[in-house]
């Protein structure tokens, strides 16, 4: 009796979560409002998240809850309880349900998120493009992930119906990106200046020079708040702790333009030296070991051995020391 009424909690938070996915479809389709597009973010999120949670309680229905510790099986049928934070369902799906997520698509989940946060905090709302895109990756994911980790084929008419239905329409998107790219392709390859990911819509299409301007979804911002965006929005949380706990922002001045806008996106995993500072200012980058820390005064500068010794500047004022 107990596993039938366990399969029928499973059910519905399956049910929901494809059903929110649907709505925000709905909501993206056609020519969206502003109203639309913040459903759109709203509805998918919180689909994305049911989605993921149904894998938690898969394992054990504990897991669901914010303290597992504390969990109990009366509260897990009401529905009466804090659930799991959306960093600590990806944590817990890797770490304690062998769940494969790769670096990429657990940043794209967590900008998505973040989203749906500066939305319903802020008010801030993207682009339909930055959405559309930003969407068509996450649903991508999602669908890939139901397919591996949900078995698809023990789900009931119903939902099976539903899935469908997301596979018809994660299409229509996929083909809006690949047409975006066909009218920008041809400009970006002209350009002189670094392109990099787009906080926003995550494709490779912002533009760096004298702030950052997106290519694909029109996401634009000063260099100073580009850099930030891009670090937080971005970059893996495994390179970089921010200042709140007690690490260091990957933010200094950068040796060309001396302006507080040169992003480290940490060394590379593999043996070849990729870009790893880049100016969201002047749009100048710099290969892996091509910049030192000065030992004195801590800046980055050009090295010819990437060793931090001692910068051109601090070497001209020890000389003017000594004499």
């Amino acid at each position: 009796m107990k596993d039938e009424d366990q399969d029928k909690v499973a059910f519905k938070l399956l049910e929901n979560g494809l059903d929110f996915i649907v709505s925000a479809l709905d909501h993206l389709s056609g020519s969206p409002t502003k109203r639309d597009l913040k459903y759109a973010v709203l509805h998918l999120s919180s689909g994305m998240e049911l989605v993921l949670k149904e894998r938690l309680q898969r394992e054990h229905w504990s897991l669901v809850f914010d303290d597992p510790d504390n969990a109990q099986k009366e509260t897990y049928e009401t529905g009466d309880f804090t659930s799991v934070s959306f960093k600590a369902c990806l944590k817990r799906l890797t770490g304690i349900c062998g769940v494969k997520i790769s670096d990429k698509h657990r940043n794209e989940l967590l900008a998505f998120r973040n989203k749906r946060n500066r939305l319903e905090h802020f008010g801030i709302l993207d682009s339909v493009e930055a959405i559309t895109a930003a969407a068509a990756r996450a649903l991508s994911f999602l669908i890939d992930f139901i397919s591996s980790e949900l078995h698809p084929e023990n789900l009931g008419p119903g939902d099976v119906a539903t899935l469908k239905n997301i596979r018809q329409r994660l299409s229509e998107f996929e083909a809006f990106v690949v047409k975006r790219w066909k009218g920008i392709k041809k400009g970006l390859e002209h350009v002189k200046t670094a392109v990099v990911t787009c906080p926003s819509c995550t494709q490779d299409a912002c533009v760096l020079d004298d702030g950052a301007m997106c290519r694909f979804c029109g996401y634009q911002r000063s260099a100073e708040e580009a850099a930030s965006d891009y670090i937080s929005g971005v970059l893996s949380e495994d390179y970089y702790r921010t200042v709140k706990h007690g690490g260091e922002w990957p933010l200094y001045s950068c040796p060309e333009c001396e302006c507080e806008t040169l992003v480290d996106q940490g060394p590379s995993d593999s043996q070849f030296p990729h870009e790893q500072f880049i100016c969201f200012a002047c749009g100048e980058v710099w290969m892996e070991g091509q910049l030192a820390s000065c030992t004195y005064c801590g800046q980055l500068y050009e090295s010819e051995h990437g060793e931090g010794l001692i910068c051109r500047e601090c070497f001209v004022a020890q000389l003017k020391a000594d004499d």
